[in-house]
């Protein structure tokens, strides 16, 4: 349910800006625990990257998943999930 909110919620380039916790809690009764979990785990499965500050967090969802943008924009976004 976090990834289809996160998929649900993303611009261009697949990055997600703003994203609370509460929006998932009201929408969905799930816990914070549950959240955090939830992101703990997409980011070790590597479907998302977070990047910025505590307060300015941007979520990225890899292309492997979906993908919203430009054909030419994917390949810099696919090197960022490539690990090395």
């Amino acid at each position: 349910k976090v990834l289809v909110y996160l998929m649900s919620q993303m611009k261009y380039r697949n990055c997600v800006f703003g994203f609370k916790y509460t929006d998932l809690i009201d929408n969905y009764g799930m816990s914070y625990s549950t959240i955090t979990k939830a992101i703990n785990e997409l980011k070790e499965k590597n479907y998302i990257k977070v990047d910025g500050k505590r307060t300015n967090l941007v979520y990225h969802i890899t292309p492997a998943v979906c993908w919203k943008g430009s054909v030419y924009a994917m390949k810099d976004k696919l090197e960022m999930f490539v690990d090395e």
